[in-house]
């Protein structure tokens, strides 16, 4: 696998989003260690996820938008960190996971 293709073919918009959701994956990493990250079970993943998804919440408030925006980045963020400490704890040497559909089959029976 290749991490050092450029995201440029990405559209303007794309690249923000990734750029913004790696920045915090930075800041998540300074606030927390491997050692925090390692103790979380997948339902600990599963609750962090969905509380920041509630943070979203949009109540109408003239900042909700931005609130949203940050919301999903720490969920992106935060989903990242899950996969990461699922992959340390089982390596994949280097591949990508099979996820056992094709693209563009999801939902649908084979």
């Amino acid at each position: 696998m290749d991490l050092s293709v450029p995201l440029s073919h990405l559209p303007a918009a794309a690249q923000l989003a990734v750029a913004d959701v790696l920045a915090e994956r930075d800041r998540q990493r300074q606030r927390f260690n491997l050692n925090h990250d390692k103790a979380m079970g997948t339902n600990d993943w599963v609750a962090l996820l969905t509380r920041h998804n509630g943070l979203a919440v949009n109540d109408g408030g003239s900042e909700a938008l931005d609130r949203f925006r940050k919301q999903m980045v720490r969920v992106a963020a935060t989903a990242l960190a899950a996969i990461e400490t699922m992959d340390r704890a089982r390596p994949l040497a280097g591949k990508p996971f099979d996820l056992g559909v094709q693209h563009g089959t999801e939902g649908r029976e084979k």
